[in-house]
């Protein structure tokens, strides 16, 4: 389970900020009539997807330490 939170994490962090990059590089080039829509809700949903990323790799951080202490915990015993 830590090594799926691990991986998927870093995998929507990268996913994340290739969505967010391209949305950047869209709305970054000259339009006819206005602001690039697609481009900002493409922005908007690789940052999302980074943020949930981030948390996984957070979530998988905290259970790792969590499993490190029960065991030493368990072997002072």
């Amino acid at each position: 389970m830590r090594k799926f939170l691990l991986t998927s994490g870093i995998a929507l962090i990268v996913v994340g900020g290739a969505m967010f990059a391209m949305g950047l590089y869209d709305n970054s080039k000259p339009t006819g009539g206005g602001a690039n829509i697609g481009a900002g809700i493409l922005a908007v949903l690789g940052e999302s997807l980074g943020i949930i990323g981030v948390c996984a790799v957070v979530a998988s951080g905290i259970t790792t330490l969590v499993v490190c202490l029960r065991k030493r915990a368990s072997a002072h015993r």
